[in-house]
């Protein structure tokens, strides 16, 4: 399997909920009802309803005082028999680390350092990652980028019910700026996000992908989901986060490996 792909998905899990959550805004209805971002077109029940689960994980004030976070967990591709490791590191303004061991496989990194978006594994070696696969990772490495949804997409539609992984509920459709869709899943009964639909850029093409978050827990005093399952076909992969972390993170975490410097200067010399 390629685990430039995998890895993509799991970035894409990592940012819809595990990190940045989706925290409250505190909108009367009367602004809700008013949202319309320039050219963008949001419907007034589909706003209420990322909303309700925006309020349902705690507040814009506690998610607007994250500066820092790293989040550990473990990983399971069970059809490949294979299990390993993940850690998560994000600080403010906008730098990303994570590393991925699995085992037999070997290590695989992923980051975003000062605007440069890369990423190295032991089958592929070090890249810097094109702008097309880079501009989610470039969202991820934003804490707070889940406040930001009105301005991130174009058009936010509520689609209907629908049921998810067992559970009633709303379906909300959103396209970026790019065309892009999506479609996220919100449970009747909790308000919470616990699904989403997406098309991923990986080197292999575009790829669907669907995540369930399952579990939601308190974790350094912010609720998370804790169990993610990821589908790319006909591929799935878990991952269950065991811990998060608020405090500060040294920036020597996010400095670039001697590999990819290089690639960033030979960069430089071709421009």
């Amino acid at each position: 399997m390629n685990t430039k792909s995998f890895f993509k998905a799991a970035a894409i899990a990592i940012v819809v909920g595990t990190v940045s959550g989706l925290p409250a805004t505190g909108f009367t209805s009367s602004a809700i009802a008013a949202i319309t971002v320039d050219d963008k077109d949001h419907d007034a029940k589909a706003i209420e309803i990322i909303e309700a689960g925006i309020e349902a994980m705690g507040g814009r004030d506690k998610i607007e005082s994250i500066e820092h976070v790293k989040t550990t967990g473990t990983l399971s591709i069970p059809a490949a028999g294979l299990k390993g490791t993940i850690e998560i590191y994000i600080s403010k303004p906008n730098n990303m680390l994570t590393v991925m061991d699995l085992g037999m496989m070997g290590e695989t990194l992923q980051g975003v350092t000062d605007g440069v978006v890369w990423s190295s594994d032991a089958m592929g070696g070090p890249r810097l990652v094109p702008d097309d696969e880079a501009k989610d990772m470039l969202e991820q490495a934003d804490p707070q980028a889940s406040l930001k949804y009105a301005d991130l997409y174009t058009t936010i539609k509520h689609a209907g019910e629908a049921e998810w992984d067992g559970q009633a509920a709303n379906k909300i459709v959103l396209t970026d700026e790019d065309g892009v869709e999506s479609t996220q899943y919100y449970a009747k009964e909790s308000k919470l996000l616990i699904g989403t639909e997406t098309q991923a850029k990986t080197p292999m093409g575009d790829v669907q992908v669907a995540l369930t978050f399952r579990d939601y827990k308190e974790l350094g005093g912010h609720l998370q989901p804790t169990k993610l399952v990821t589908k790319m076909g006909p591929q799935e992969f878990m991952m269950t986060f065991d811990s998060a972390e608020y405090k500060e993170i040294n920036a020597k975490v996010y400095e670039l490996p001697p590999a990819i410097k290089a690639l960033v200067e030979a960069s430089k010399e071709n421009d």
